[in-house]
C-alpha cells in the first residue's frame, strides 16, 4: 500500500500546485509520478556524521503497473460512453471517408517515421498504430464545452472516433491471436470478440437503457450495476484472452445511448477523476527519462501529427462535401493522439516488443498533443487560418438580392422563420453548414447559400451587406459578430440566444435578442393556461 500512499499524496501536492498557478495537471501528474520513481535512487548521504538513506516509494514496479492498467480501463470505459453510434446521424458516409483516410495515411507515415529511425519492423508497426487514431476523451469534451456535438461536424467526428476506436480495438484483437502458435488458440481471442460486440449491441439496445431507466432514482443499486456490467465486460474479455480494455471500451458502448450517458456519467464523476490520477502518476513512475533521440523522435512526430492531420482532414471532408470551415476545425480537433495510443505502447512494451524509448517518445506524443488540441483548435486559431484558405467561399450561390431577410441556420427555429416570411410574402435566404439542409431549402423554391456564418465569404453572397434583417438562429456570437461587421446600419439584428449570459452580450453587441429558455416557458405556461381552462369547462 505504500505505492498506492504515494500515487495519493502526491496527488493531493499536484492539484494544490495546479490551482494556485493554473498550470494544467496531467504534465504535473505525470512528472509527479516520475519524482517519486527517483526517490529510491537517491544515493545515501552522510550529514555531521549521520547517514541518511531515502525509501524507495515505488518498490513493487508490477503494483504501479496494475494500477496504470486500472486507471487505464476507467479511461477506455469512458470514451466508449461517449461515442454512442446514434449521435453519428446522417454523417456515416462522410465520418467513413475521413476515419479510414486519416487511419491508414497516418498509420502509415508514422510507420515510415519509426523505420527511418532506425526501429525495427514490429517497433514500426506498433507505432504506427498507436499514432493513426485521434482521442475519443479529448475531442469530445471540447465538443461539449462549444456546444458542438449535434453540429454536422460534430456528428461527423464523433463516427471518425467510433470507427478508429474500432479499428484499434479489432487490431489489438488480432495481434493477440497471432501471438498463439495453435490454430484452435488463435480462434479463441477471436470468437471472444465477436461475442462481446454481439452482447454490446444487445445490451446497448434493449436491456441496459430500460435497466438504467428502472434504477435512475436509486443511485447506489444503479452505480452496482454499471460497475458490475464494466467487469463483467472485463472478465469475458479476459478468460477469452483478449486484451481488458476492449472488454472496458465495449462495456462503454451498452451505456452509450440516451438517457443511459447523462446518468451514468454523474455517478462516475469521482472515480473517474480519481482512476485519472492514479494512471498519470503510474505512467510517470514507469517512464525511463528518454534519451535525446527519442525526445527529438517524439518531436517530429508531435509536428507531424499537428500539421498532417488538419491538412489532411480538411481536404477529404471539403471533398466529400463538407463546408470549408467546418472541414478545417474538425481537422484541428483530431490532430492529436489518442489514449489507445498508451494501450498499444503498454501492450506492447510489457511483452518487450518495443523498447523503452520508443514507450517514451509514444507517451510524450499522446500527452503532449492532447494538452496542446484545446489551444490548437481555439476560434481564433480557426479564423486566422481561414484567411489563408486557398477557396475559403461557399459551396452554392443565389442571385443578388436587395431589402430581403438572411437567416444563419437552417433548423427547426430557421425552418419556422422561413415559412412565416413566405407567408408575409417576403424574400429569405437562409444560411446553413450541412448541405443536406440547404438543398432541403433549395427544393422548397428558397435561396439557400451552403457555407459558415462566419465566413466573409458566405456573408457576402447571401447579401448580408443588403439585407433589411438578420437573424442569427444558432446562438453563435461569432455568427453575431461577422453579421454586426456586414450588415447596413439600418438593419434590424436579432439572436436566438440559448441562455441569459448569450442574451446579454449579444444586447451588448447592440443585437435584439429572443431567449430560448423564455420561448419555451412562454410556451409552456401558454398550453398550461389553455389545458387549465379547458379542464375547468
Amino acid at each position: 500500500m505504500l505505492e498506492l500512499t504515494a500515487i495519493l499524496t502526491a496527488a493531493a501536492f499536484v492539484y494544490g500546485i495546479g490551482r494556485a498557478t493554473r498550470l494544467p495537471v496531467v504534465p504535473l501528474l505525470i512528472v509527479a509520478g516520475a519524482l517519486l520513481a527517483l526517490v529510491g535512487q537517491i544515493p545515501d548521504l552522510t550529514v555531521a556524521g549521520q547517514t541518511l538513506s531515502f525509501p524507495e516509494l515505488m518498490p513493487d514496479r508490477e503494483f504501479v503497473i496494475g494500477m496504470l492498467q486500472v486507471g487505464l480501463i476507467f479511461l477506455v470505459f469512458s470514451a466508449g460512453m461517449d461515442v454512442a453510434p446514434a449521435r453519428v446521424g446522417k454523417q456515416q458516409g462522410l465520418a467513413l471517408k475521413v476515419g479510414l483516410m486519416q487511419f491508414l495515411f497516418l498509420g502509415l507515415l508514422a510507420g515510415w517515421l519509426a523505420l527511418r529511425a532506425h526501429y525495427d519492423l514490429v517497433e514500426a508497426l506498433y507505432a504506427g498504430l498507436a499514432i493513426s487514431a485521434s482521442s475519443t476523451l479529448v475531442v469530445v469534451r471540447l465538443l461539449k464545452k462549444r456546444r458542438q456535438l449535434f453540429e454536422p461536424f460534430g456528428r461527423m467526428i464523433i463516427g471518425v472516433l467510433l470507427l478508429q476506436d474500432l479499428l484499434v480495438i479489432g487490431a489489438l484483437v488480432f495481434l493477440t491471436a497471432l501471438a498463439h502458435e495453435d490454430p484452435q488458440q488463435m480462434l479463441l481471442p477471436l470468437e471472444t470478440a465477436f461475442g462481446l460486440v454481439v452482447a454490446a449491441i444487445i445490451l446497448g439496445r434493449w436491456v441496459m437503457p430500460r435497466v438504467v431507466e428502472r434504477y435512475r432514482d436509486e443511485e447506489e443499486t444503479l452505480l452496482l450495476i454499471v460497475l458490475a456490467t464494466l467487469f463483467a465486460f472485463i472478465g469475458a474479455a479476459h478468460f477469452g484472452e483478449v486484451p481488458m480494455v476492449v472488454g472496458a471500451f465495449l462495456a462503454g458502448l451498452t451505456l452509450s445511448g440516451f438517457p443511459s450517458r447523462a446518468l451514468v456519467r454523474g455517478l462516475l464523476t469521482s472515480l473517474y477523476d480519481f482512476f485519472i490520477v492514479v494512471f498519470f502518476i503510474s505512467l510517470g513512475a514507469l517512464l525511463q527519462i528518454p534519451s535525446l533521440q527519442a525526445v527529438i523522435e517524439a518531436a517530429v512526430l508531435i509536428v507531424m501529427l499537428l500539421i498532417v492531420t488538419p491538412v489532411l482532414v480538411a481536404y477529404v471532408a471539403e471533398r466529400a462535401g463538407m463546408t470549408s470551415r467546418g472541414a478545417l476545425e474538425a481537422g484541428l480537433l483530431l490532430a492529436q493522439a489518442s489514449e489507445f495510443s498508451l494501450v498499444v505502447a503498454l501492450m506492447a512494451w510489457q511483452v518487450e516488443q518495443i523498447s523503452d524509448d520508443l514507450f517514451a517518445v509514444i507517451v510524450l506524443v499522446t500527452v503532449v498533443t492532447m494538452m496542446v488540441t484545446p489551444a490548437w483548435s481555439s476560434m481564433r486559431f480557426v479564423r486566422w487560418l481561414m484567411h489563408w484558405h486557398p477557396s475559403p467561399g461557399p459551396k452554392t450561390s443565389v442571385p443578388d438580392r436587395e431589402d430581403h431577410i438572411v437567416i444563419i441556420g437552417g433548423g427547426t427555429a430557421g425552418t419556422l422563420l422561413v415559412e412565416r416570411i413566405h407567408q408575409a410574402h417576403k424574400t429569405a435566404v437562409v444560411i446553413d453548414n450541412d448541405p443536406m439542409v440547404t438543398l432541403r431549402f433549395r427544393e422548397r423554391n428558397c435561396d439557400a447559400v451552403w457555407g459558415d456564418g462566419e465566413d466573409e465569404h458566405t456573408l457576402r453572397e447571401a447579401g448580408v451587406d443588403k439585407a433589411r434583417a438578420i437573424i442569427v438562429t444558432t446562438g453563435n456570437l461569432h455568427h453575431l459578430q461577422q453579421v454586426i461587421n456586414f450588415a447596413r446600419s439600418d438593419a434590424a439584428i436579432w439572436l436566438h440566444a440559448f441562455d441569459e449570459d448569450e442574451a446579454r452580450a449579444a444586447q451588448e453587441l447592440g443585437a435584439q435578442t429572443i431567449t430560448y429558455s423564455e420561448a419555451a416557458a412562454e410556451n409552456f405556461i401558454s398550453w398550461f393556461e389553455r389545458r387549465w381552462a379547458d379542464e375547468g369547462n
